[in-house]
C-alpha cells in the first residue's frame, strides 16, 4: 500500500511538474509571441512613416512641376516685356563690354532677385527666346487675299507675294479714284506712287531677306490732289477678276447694264466700247476650259447587253439610224439604231446624246455600236437613214462595206418640200419601195 500512494504521488509530483513546466513554456511562447508583435508594429511604423515621406516627396516634386508647368506660360506671358525691359540696357552693355574684351562677371544674386517670379531652365530660356522672335514676326500684319479689291495698308504690312501687293496697289487707286504709278519696280523694291505733279502719296515695299514675302516700309496715306474718274489703273483683267462671280450666276447680261454697273460701284468711268470689250473678255475665259473645275457634260452611250444578245439571237442584220432634239430643260440630239424583230416590230439596240447632228458624233456612234455588236464583216448589215449629210460620210468611213437605204417617209417629205405634192406621188413611191423587183413592180401596179 505504502509503495503504491508512494508511486501514485510520485506520479502526481510528475505531473505536477510537467504542468508547471509547460505552463511556463506557455507563459514564454506568449511573451516571445508578444515581442514579436512589437517588433512588427515597430517595424511597420518605420516602413509607413518611410513610404509617406518618399510619398511626400514624391508628391511635392509632382505638385511643384505641375505648378510650374501651369504656371510657366502665364509668367512668361506676364513678365516677357518686364524682363525684356529691365534687361536690355544690361545686355546691351555686357554686348559692348565682350566686343572690347573687357570680362564682366554677372550678379547672379541680383539676377534672381529680379526674377524670383520664374525659373526657367536652359530649354525654357530657349524656348522664351523663340518665342518673342515668333511674336515679333506676327506683330506685323498679314495682307488678307480676300481684301484684294478692297485693300487697306499699314506701315509695316506683310505681303505674301509681290503680285498680290501690285494688285491691291491698283484696286487701291480705282477705289480712291485716282491713278498710280510703279517708277521703280525691281526684284528687291517696288514703289508705287501718284500719278499727280506734286502729290505726296507713295508707298514703299521691299523684300524681306531670305524670304519669298515682302514687307511696307514706308507709307504715306493722304492724296494732294483731287479724284479722276478716268482711271488709268482700270483695265481688263482687273475688270474680268472683279465681275468674274457676277458673269457665271448671269452670263447674258447685257453690255449696257454691265457699264451702269461699273460706274455705279467703282465711281469711274467706263464707256460703251470698253464694257463691251471688257465683257467680251470676261465671258470668253469663263469658256476656257478649267483644269480644277467641274467637268462638263460632252456626249453619253447606251447600250444594253440583253439587247444586243438578242438581236445578235433573232434579229435580222437591218439596222435604222435616226436621230432628234430634246424637248426639256437641257438641249441635245438623241439619236438612235433600232432593228425589226420576227413578229416585224421595231427592236430598240442601242442610243446616244450628243449636241449636234455632225460627221464626227455619227462617226463616234457607229464606232461604238460596231464595236458593242461586235460586227466583223459588215458587208452582210443593211442600214437606213434620212440621208443625213453628215450621216453619209460616215457610214463610208465605219461600214464601207455595207447597204444604205433611205427611209421612205423622210423621202415623201423631201418630195413635197420639192414641189412634189399630192396622193399620186405617194402613192407611187409606196409600191415603188413595197417591190423587191421591176416585175414585181410591175405586175403590181399594171
Amino acid at each position: 500500500m505504502h509503495s503504491e500512494q508512494q508511486d501514485e504521488s510520485d506520479e502526481n509530483s510528475v505531473d505536477g511538474d510537467y504542468t508547471q513546466e509547460g505552463n511556463e513554456s506557455s507563459d514564454d511562447d506568449a511573451l516571445y509571441e508578444l515581442n514579436i508583435d512589437r517588433d512588427i508594429e515597430e517595424n511597420l511604423d518605420d516602413v509607413i512613416d518611410e513610404a509617406m515621406d518618399e510619398n511626400i516627396d514624391e508628391n511635392r516634386d509632382e505638385v511643384r512641376d505641375e505648378a510650374m508647368g501651369e504656371n510657366r506660360d502665364e509668367v512668361r506671358g506676364e513678365n516677357r516685356d518686364k524682363v525684356r525691359d529691365e534687361n536690355r540696357d544690361e545686355v546691351r552693355g555686357k554686348k559692348g563690354a565682350k566686343n572690347r574684351g573687357m570680362n564682366i562677371q554677372e550678379d547672379s544674386e541680383s539676377d534672381n532677385d529680379s526674377n524670383d517670379h520664374a525659373i526657367l531652365s536652359s530649354e525654357d530660356e530657349m524656348d522664351w527666346r523663340c518665342n518673342s522672335e515668333d511674336e515679333d514676326n506676327e506683330s506685323h500684319p498679314r495682307f488678307n487675299p480676300a481684301n484684294i479689291f478692297q485693300p487697306a495698308f499699314t506701315l509695316g504690312q506683310i505681303f505674301s507675294t509681290k503680285k498680290m501687293f501690285k494688285d491691291a496697289v491698283h484696286s487701291r487707286a480705282i477705289n480712291t479714284m485716282r491713278s498710280l504709278k510703279i517708277p521703280t519696280n525691281d526684284k528687291k523694291r517696288i514703289y508705287p506712287k501718284c500719278v499727280a505733279e506734286g502729290c505726296e502719296w507713295h508707298i514703299h515695299c521691299t523684300k524681306i531677306k531670305d524670304e519669298n514675302t515682302w514687307i511696307v516700309n514706308e507709307y504715306q496715306p493722304e492724296h494732294n490732289c483731287g479724284m479722276d474718274p478716268h482711271c488709268k489703273n482700270l483695265t481688263s483683267k482687273w475688270l474680268s477678276k472683279r465681275y468674274e462671280k457676277t458673269f457665271r450666276t448671269d452670263p447674258t447680261r447685257g453690255v449696257k447694264g454691265f457699264g451702269l454697273e461699273c460706274i455705279r460701284e467703282l465711281k469711274v468711268h467706263i464707256s460703251k466700247t470698253q464694257a463691251y470689250r471688257r465683257s467680251t473678255v470676261i465671258l470668253k475665259q469663263l469658256e476656257e476650259c478649267d483644269s480644277n473645275g467641274k467637268r462638263k457634260f460632252d456626249r453619253l452611250y447606251v447600250g444594253f447587253k440583253a439587247l444586243r444578245d438578242g438581236f445578235l439571237a433573232g434579229c435580222r442584220p437591218f439596222i435604222g439610224i435616226d436621230g432628234t432634239h430634246l424637248k426639256g430643260p437641257y438641249d441635245g440630239i438623241l439619236i438612235t439604231a433600232v432593228s425589226v424583230d420576227p413578229n416585224n416590230c421595231l427592236y430598240p439596240i442601242a442610243y446616244a446624246v450628243v449636241w449636234s447632228e455632225t460627221k464626227s458624233a455619227w462617226e463616234w456612234f457607229l464606232e461604238l455600236l460596231k464595236e458593242d455588236l461586235m460586227i466583223e464583216r459588215d458587208d452582210c448589215y443593211t442600214f437606213m437613214s434620212d440621208k443625213q449629210k453628215g450621216l453619209i460620210p460616215a457610214f463610208g468611213k465605219v461600214f464601207p462595206g455595207s447597204d444604205n437605204k433611205f427611209c421612205v417617209r423622210h423621202m415623201i417629205g423631201n418630195m413635197k418640200e420639192a414641189k412634189f405634192k399630192g396622193d399620186e406621188y405617194e402613192n407611187a413611191l409606196w409600191a415603188v419601195a413595197r417591190a423587191t423587183t421591176m416585175p414585181d413592180f410591175q405586175k403590181k401596179n399594171g
